[in-house]
């Protein structure tokens, strides 16, 4: 519900008080990188005439995008914005799509990660001895979770320790010990609890 008043730019600009105003606009939709979904969804756009705009504040990634493209051998036609944002949006009414490229990587919005992780140092092996499971940590890529301890891991049938993270619907996250500067343990303003992050 949007509500507008006199006095707009010096002028007299009248809209009935409670007026209800319908916007066409839809969230990007979920591709789990899978890149072959995302491409007939951007040619389904534009065949039905809408204009696609990819944002990225990392121009790599828009030339990584159109490399993906070329190997699917998809045309696809996209202005890129070299700016972030912090979702994708489908707006039939302007008939426009914007989506964001840490969506469709999968990758949680850079600024909500880089403002959690600041807010502490990254973790070595002391740090990680004095965490009790239930702590809040704050992962560079993944954002803030909460610390589950310490587990054994079978990669490619090498047995490795790696840091077990929680996050929202009880995902589950394993860190492994060497790359622990992705982590910092979270403490949120005047000490109230953060709200835990969903991975991708």
């Amino acid at each position: 519900m949007v509500e507008f008043g006199k006095g707009f730019a010096d002028e007299e600009f009248q809209v009935p008080v409670f007026k209800e105003f319908s916007f066409q606009v839809n969230e990007q939709p979920a591709f789990n990188r899978n890149f072959e979904l995302l491409i007939q969804d951007l040619n389904n756009q534009a065949a039905a005439h809408f204009t696609l705009f990819i944002f990225s504040e990392n121009v790599k990634q828009l030339d990584r995008l159109r490399s993906i493209f070329a190997e699917l051998k998809a045309n696809i036609l996209f202005t890129p914005i070299p700016h972030s944002i912090s979702a994708g949006f489908i707006d039939h009414d302007l008939k426009v799509v914007a989506y964001t490229d840490h969506q469709i990587f999968q990758r949680y919005h850079k600024y909500k990660m880089k403002q959690a992780y600041s807010q502490g140092k990254a973790l070595n092996l002391r740090a990680l001895k004095e965490l009790q499971p239930g702590d809040f940590v704050a992962h560079i890529d993944h954002g803030i979770g909460r610390y589950s301890g310490l587990q054994k891991i079978d990669v490619n049938g090498v047995m490795q320790e790696a840091v077990r993270i929680l996050y929202k619907d009880n995902d589950v996250l394993y860190v492994n010990i060497n790359s622990l500067h992705k982590i910092t343990r979270y403490t949120g303003k005047d000490g109230t609890e953060p709200k835990m992050h969903k991975i991708g």
